[in-house]
């Protein structure tokens, strides 16, 4: 029984005295960060009496423009002054714009389901008429392959389109896609138009890009590069 006694006057002992710890560090603690809640304030105010601020009215906020990244294919410089297209291989076409001095995408209503025409494989435009200007575009492993001849006469403002995929195949992003143009437009008669094609050989419109045959070239339409 005494030592019993004992232990259970220790424990009281051990209990009271981490009771009273407790409660010092509780009231300790409460102090310090009124304290320093207090010294915040007063730095807070500090810095707010001394720092001239900009009301976030002041500001005017917009997009930032990102590009389409990948590489530039092409840049083309037309008759008309101040007026440059450039093509890309993952990320569409591009017209120059003079008075802001600045590139902007050209936009022709690209969906997820036909994101492989931003894949531009060939840009060409009418010598004389700059404002017709013709894109060659797909992507190998993007939408099943689809390759299509987009083509405009308002500087790429508004397009139309010509699905070209049972003709021959595009590859924006393929292997010599900076190696030169696989579109041509007749200098005398814009209504003419040549596509080589990475498979299928090559074809010809006479009618601005609505409609295409095949030319029989004699060999075969399909290399290893394309």
């Amino acid at each position: 029984m005494k030592y019993r006694k004992l232990t259970a006057i220790i424990l009281a002992a051990v209990t009271a005295i981490c009771a009273a710890g407790c409660n010092g560090s509780d009231t300790s603690g409460a102090s310090g960060v009124s304290s320093g809640t207090d010294s915040t304030s007063s730095d807070n105010t500090s810095i707010s009496e001394n720092n001239n601020t900009t009301p976030q009215s002041d500001f005017e906020f917009g997009q930032v423009a990102m590009g389409g990244g990948g590489f530039v294919s092409g840049v083309f410089a037309t008759k008309e002054e101040g007026l440059y297209y450039a093509r890309t291989d993952v990320g569409g076409a591009y017209r120059y714009n003079k008075d802001t001095e600045k590139w902007e995408a050209l936009s022709y209503d690209i969906s997820e389901e036909d994101r492989g025409l931003l894949g531009i494989d060939g840009l060409a435009f009418a010598e004389n008429e700059p404002n017709k200007l013709f894109l060659l575009a797909g992507t190998e492993y993007f939408s099943n392959g689809l390759t299509c001849l987009l083509y405009s006469d308002d500087y790429g403002k508004t397009w139309n389109r010509t699905d070209l995929s049972e003709l021959i195949k595009a590859h924006g992003n393929g292997m010599g896609r900076g190696n030169g143009e696989r579109i041509a437009v007749d200098p005398k008669n814009s209504d003419i138009i040549y596509i080589g094609g990475r498979t299928g050989g090559m074809i010809k419109s006479t009618d601005g890009g609505k409609t295409f045959t095949a030319l029989d070239m004699g060999t075969k339409t399909t290399t290893s590069n394309g």
